[in-house]
């Protein structure tokens, strides 16, 4: 996406990003989540002329945490105005007799659903998701209320390896048949 932002002394400012809407995570789990690329700055054009790109400093911890905050609040907003959570509960969701309804029901109470495992609970490994607050783990990345913002890698510039690698890990799918 190339979006126009705005005009500085007279010149238009655009910046551009791609963002890649994933459902499951690498265990197969309902596991909604983004893989975005931004742009470290914006394209500036005066008079229908390229002029330059300007990079901008990479975010604070204190930027990447409050973005995340602002995240978690309006999802949780829009979700309510929805009618999808009330009160923190998610509402139900109608089985249409396909197998998409076990599965998410088993994705969230941590249980094996197929084949040997069926019926388990399985373990999970890493930090847990359902903080209350704030926590910032690593540089330029928070988790807010089972929501997560990681902005600490960037590619630098006609890197085209390195944006290559970057591009193929955020449009992966969910699991590859190598795996």
């Amino acid at each position: 996406m190339r979006e126009k932002v705005g005009l500085i002394d007279g010149r238009d400012v655009h910046f551009g990003a791609v963002t890649f809407i994933q459902r499951f995570g690498d265990a197969l789990d309902l596991n909604p989540h983004f893989h975005s690329l931004v742009l470290d700055g914006a394209y500036v054009v005066r008079h229908g002329r390229f002029e330059g790109f300007v990079q901008i400093a990479a975010p604070s911890d204190e930027d990447v945490a409050g973005i995340a905050v602002q995240v978690a609040k309006r999802v949780v907003r829009m979700l309510r105005r929805r009618g999808k959570v009330e009160d923190d509960e998610v509402t139900p969701v109608e089985d249409d007799g396909s197998m998409l309804l076990p599965c998410m029901a088993a994705s969230v109470q941590r249980v094996g659903v197929v084949g040997e495992g069926e019926g388990l609970t399985l373990r999970r490994l890493g930090r847990r998701r359902d903080v209350e607050s704030t926590r910032v783990a690593k540089r330029r990345c928070a988790d807010v209320d089972g929501f997560s913002l990681h902005a600490d890698v960037c590619v630098p510039a006609r890197d085209r390896a390195q944006l290559e690698r970057l591009c193929r890990y955020v449009a992966r799918p969910a699991i590859a048949s190598e795996r």
